[in-house]
């Protein structure tokens, strides 16, 4: 029947997806970013990073392209079970790690300045409103 193959279908894709834990935790002796050089590109490299998906490499994707030394720069997930992107980076000369890591670096300065701004707002908002009020 129709409910049967349903159920049947649920626990197929229950099986194939990992856990949250495993979504998230970098285990002992896992690399959370490599590099491999691009050899038919000049000063082009793939970057695998583990455990990450479309948020982080869209993020990175458009900051690398704020940099007026890279070129190119995109991302893909290669498959839906794969925990992990590939961002492919081409600069003019600079060294495409060197183009990553100050990316990396700019966003966890634009995510520190964001949850300041959050946190104050909502403070501003819990000093407004009556004890008993929507915001905890």
């Amino acid at each position: 029947t129709q409910s049967t193959w349903g159920y049947i279908t649920l626990v197929m894709a229950a099986l194939n997806e990992p856990s949250r834990h495993e979504l998230i935790y970098v285990a002992p002796g896992m690399v959370k970013i490599t590099q491999e050089k691009d050899d038919r590109l000049p000063h082009a490299a793939t970057f695998r990073i583990e455990l990450e998906d479309h948020t982080m490499g869209n993020m990175l994707r458009m900051q690398l392209l704020e940099d007026r030394d890279v070129l190119f720069s995109g991302y893909k997930i290669p498959h839906p079970l794969e925990n992990h992107i590939l961002v492919k980076v081409q600069t003019t000369g600079k060294d495409p790690a060197l183009a990553v890591l100050q990316a990396l670096q700019d966003l966890e300065q634009q995510v520190l300045l964001m949850d300041e701004c959050l946190k104050a707002e909502v403070e501003k908002i819990r000093q407004q409103r009556p004890r008993g009020g929507l915001i905890y």
